[in-house]
């Protein structure tokens, strides 16, 4: 399978993404009321995110349209747990092939935090030894045993902006490094009630 192809995070956290004005409350806020609107778009995205999502509808339509290479039809799914080692707000992701729940793609562990500067910030990591957590949504006490020996930070962050009643769209943080593509890049992830974007791979929510 081509890399284009590759699902999922992969190729989206580290694509270079726009860097967008970020700094302050996404929701508009003003001196005072920053940090606390801040806040509540923090807790809206992690109740909209959790979820069972899949890219069915994309790939399907690859395949009828003759794109080659075609986006692989994957599941993912997302799940809030309990990993005080790596943050307050931390989600178990994995991905797998929807045609064989069986073939793990990835998995990996989402943490969410809101910075000093009241910009909603995300921190991936990688597991070292993938099985030890495989289909760990089926049993999320698991997870309270992580530590940070147990992942790998990956390189590259991600600064989420409110947009719009229930919309969000992250880019890399500038704080790590120039981004390609500059005004015309697209936003590595987006999210909002019914679907999930991440790279060019674009996700519907199937259920909780």
């Amino acid at each position: 399978m081509a890399e284009r192809a590759r699902p999922s995070w992969r190729a989206a956290a580290c694509a270079g993404a726009v860097l967008l004005a970020v700094g302050g409350c996404a929701g508009g806020g003003h001196g005072k009321d920053r940090p606390r609107l801040a806040e509540s778009d923090l807790l809206l995205m992690l109740t909209i995110l959790p979820a069972r999502y899949d890219n069915t509808a994309q790939a399907e339509l690859d395949v009828r349209n003759n794109v080659h290479p075609a986006h692989e039809a994957v599941v993912l799914v997302i799940t809030h747990v309990f990993t005080p080692r790596l943050g307050k707000y931390v989600y178990y992701v994995q991905e797998s092939a929807a045609d064989n729940p069986n073939r793990i793609l990835a998995q990996k562990m989402w943490s969410f935090e809101l910075t000093d500067k009241h910009v909603i910030a995300q921190t991936l990591y990688q597991f070292n030894e993938p099985g030890r957590w495989r289909d760990g949504y089926l049993n999320k006490d698991l997870f309270t045993g992580v530590q940070l020996e147990d992942v790998q930070l990956e390189p590259c962050k991600l600064t989420w902006e409110k947009k719009g009643e229930a919309t969000f769209t992250a880019v890399h943080d500038p704080n790590l490094g120039p981004a390609a593509g500059g005004a015309a890049a697209v936003p590595e992830m987006q999210l909002s009630a019914t679907a999930l974007s991440v790279g060019d791979y674009n996700f519907v929510r199937k259920g909780r």
